[in-house]
């Protein structure tokens, strides 16, 4: 019995020590993203600030480093000096304005797909340069023309004039900081660059090989656009779509069922997990197996910037599906959005993908007990199926409403039409999709004959998106969206929730104290 209690004891420390870690990654994850909020709306020297919150930080620490809350109040004020420091170095982009007109004549290679533009395309390209004593190794963008394909590893002998991208008065808008926040942000242009007959060998120039003859072979076992969206699916990347076909799904908003998304990866991951369980390995296990997964398809994709935030959101989504409670889950989301922000601080403000997946993912998050309250999880499976789907849409939505109407300037009310009718499919769709291209190993017309079911539901989608794209009526177009009302807006949506959250609690509280009182 004795050592029972023990046990116990020893148990209940360790869960005590896993919280104070717990909350002391959360307090730095809050204190770095408040500190990126600042620098980027600040921009302005944070030098005394961060001296004077690093020296109350320490002090606090040095007072009260046996008391934890405050403890957890001077770790936060520590590193939120630290972290201006960090951010304001991080988004200094004024060393890029000594290449602004510099010619450049050298081998480079290519690191990733090109980005069709509308007269040429856009190669992702590594290169070393020395101007004057500065040397630089890094990435940037090669604009050349259209026709020709470039692969990955390919080394080339390119001679062009650095452009920076600038600030635009008239707009308001800056790109060297929107490109920055995405990946490179120095562009040159050489029409006819030199192919140098070498490529660079290596794993992640692979998976992308591997990738390209996936899509390749979806294209040969199912027709045009099915194919394209079935690869869009898989893959991400609306790219294999015609300008119209992708002004449909804008005009729709269902670009983001073809983006690399969290939700598209968490879909993948899940099929991984189905596998697993399927070969005998134990439902715990296989949350590993998901894990290998979301790494080797953001691999397969080259490693983008929006792969790798995907991969975090989707992992994260797999720690919410598989039973955390609410508030793990927000404290998952906070730490997982800062460490995206301690690599790359700009996306904070600058990259819109960001914002909406991590908006996106707070909003299924939060409603969660919602959706639960009102009994869907006892409805029957059709049902069931398609009320979960319209909740989580509409949640999901109202959390990104403002930043997609200040972003594009419009909102189309037919999105909450078109992923009722679409999102149901989509699983199925991807699913079908990738049986048909494993089963196509043993020859096209195999592959053909299995890809019938997911091109019937890949018609379906196409053709609803193709019909709802024709009604202009119900889109809510706006221009100029103040910041102010952004931060009204989430206010009170927060606000809300938080009402809500605590009355939910409070109501939890009452009961088990009505429990206990109980005869």
């Amino acid at each position: 019995m004795k050592e029972l209690h023990n046990r116990a004891t020893e148990l209940s420390l360790y869960q005590k020590r896993i919280l104070v870690f717990s909350d002391i990654f959360l307090g730095i994850s809050w204190a770095l993203l408040g500190a990126t909020a600042f620098i980027l709306f600040y921009e302005g020297d944070p030098s005394i600030l961060a001296l004077f919150s690093f020296s109350l930080g320490i002090g606090i620490i040095g007072a009260f480093w046996r008391k934890q809350s405050p403890f957890l109040v001077g770790i936060f004020f520590l590193f939120f000096g630290g972290s201006l420091l960090w951010v304001y170095h991080k988004t200094d982009l004024s060393w890029a304005d000594f290449y602004e007109g510099k010619e450049f004549s050298g081998e480079v290679s290519v690191i990733g797909e090109a980005i069709e533009e509308k007269t040429t395309q856009r190669i992702p390209i590594q290169f070393h340069s020395c101007l004057e004593g500065k040397c630089l190794d890094r990435e940037a963008f090669l604009r050349t023309q259209r026709w020709e394909s470039y692969r990955g590893g390919e080394k080339l002998f390119v001679s062009c004039t650095w452009e920076v991208p600038q600030f635009d008065e008239k707009t308001k808008t800056d790109w060297k900081k929107i490109f920055s926040a995405r990946g490179p942000f120095l562009f040159c242009f050489d029409r006819e660059p030199v192919r140098l007959g070498e490529e660079e060998h290596t794993m992640m120039y692979s998976f992308v090989e591997v990738r390209q003859g996936a899509e390749e072979r979806i294209a040969h076992i199912l027709p045009y656009p099915e194919s394209a969206l079935g690869a869009g699916l898989i893959f991400g990347g609306s790219s294999g779509l015609s300008e119209k076909w992708q002004e449909k799904f804008a005009h729709t908003s269902m670009t983001h069922i073809v983006a690399v998304s969290g939700y598209n990866i968490t879909l993948l991951v899940q099929y991984f997990g189905i596998l697993a369980i399927g070969i005998g390995i134990r439902r715990q296990h296989s949350l590993w197996l998901s894990v290998v997964g979301i790494f080797l398809f953001i691999a397969m994709i080259g490693f983008p910037a929006s792969g790798v935030r995907a991969g975090i959101m989707g992992t994260l989504a797999l720690i919410a599906l598989s039973g955390g409670a609410i508030s793990n889950a927000l404290r998952a989301l906070v730490i997982a959005s800062a460490v995206m922000v301690f690599f790359s601080p700009l996306i904070l403000r600058f990259d819109v993908g960001f914002q909406l997946s991590v908006l996106a993912t707070l909003g299924i998050i939060v409603s969660s007990p919602f959706i639960t309250r009102l009994g869907v999880h006892k409805l029957s499976f059709f049902p069931k199926l398609f009320s979960e789907i319209a909740l989580t849409t509409f949640f999901a939505q109202l959390f990104v409403f403002p930043i997609i109407i200040k972003t594009f300037g419009f909102f189309s009310f037919l999105s909450f039409v078109a992923n009722l009718c679409i999102l149901w499919t989509i699983p199925l769709a991807m699913l079908g999709t990738l049986m048909a291209l494993v089963v196509s190993i043993f020859g096209v017309v195999v592959g053909k004959i299995a890809g019938i079911f997911p091109w019937l539901l890949l018609s379906y989608d196409m053709y609803v998106i193709d019909w709802l794209s024709r009604y202009e009526i119900l889109a809510l177009s706006l221009e100029n969206v103040s910041t102010l009302f952004i931060f009204v807006y989430y206010g009170v949506l927060g606000g809300g929730f938080m009402w809500y959250h605590r009355w939910e609690k409070e109501k939890r509280r009452l009961r088990c104290n009505l429990y206990e009182v109980s005869p």
